[in-house]
């Protein structure tokens, strides 16, 4: 399977063990989608699953939407990457396995989906920002970004507290020196913020496609 990560904005990041444990990743989900009876069906789930991964890597390249016209780019992609998922969804319904291991192959491609999009992000966020992550950094930032996930089911009708609370984890990212010595402006905080939010909205709608998370 190929391995769809943004390029590298982030002027030198460090994402040598991020890349090595995404690729990991993705051999072992290739030994699941081995054991699919058919291999018109593994082909087709394989490709479901590579075009969701591009679909996401589009969509943080425009995670940054501040126009009008780049939230309009930014909604099409939004939409892209949860009509892909729904067809990887549909063509995993579709293969000769019992409910339990469909459940098994979806969560295991759907947590390689939401990886991506973290790594993504962090490269989104370190792009913003100016500054150069080593690969500590954005494992943190990472870290940081699966808690909120887990956290997402709860935000019902909250999004703008959710918000504030995203951009006080950038300043304080920034006290800790994440950012390596670049000064983040109020601006770069709150656009940063917005890219958080999307991407963590985007996985919360991943998990509900799937089935993983509650829908409310």
């Amino acid at each position: 399977m190929r391995i769809w990560i943004i390029e590298n904005k982030t002027k030198g990041a460090d994402t040598d063990k991020v890349r090595q444990e995404i690729e990991e990743s993705e051999a072992r989900i290739d030994e699941i989608i081995a054991k699919i009876p058919s291999e018109k069906q593994q082909y087709y789930v394989g490709r479901a699953h590579e075009e969701a991964l591009e679909a996401s890597k589009l969509l943080t390249e425009a995670a940054a939407a501040k126009t009008d016209e780049e939230r309009k780019v930014l909604a099409i992609q939004q939409h892209v990457l949860f009509k892909e998922v729904d067809k990887m969804v549909a063509e995993i319904e579709g293969v000769g396995l019992d409910n339990d291991q469909k459940k098994i192959i979806k969560n295991s491609l759907q947590k390689s989906i939401d990886s991506h999009i973290y790594l993504n992000t962090a490269q989104a966020i370190a792009a913003e920002a100016g500054a150069k992550f080593s690969n500590e950094n954005i494992k943190t930032i990472e870290g940081q970004l699966q808690l909120w996930t887990k956290q997402a089911e709860n935000w019902e009708g909250q999004r703008e507290n959710v918000r504030k609370q995203i951009e006080e984890q950038v300043k304080q990212w920034a006290q800790e020196n994440i950012f390596e010595g670049k000064k983040v402006s109020m601006e770069q905080t709150r656009t940063i913020a917005d890219i958080i939010l999307r991407s963590l909205e985007s996985v919360q709608k991943i998990g509900q496609i799937v089935g993983t998370t509650m829908i409310k």
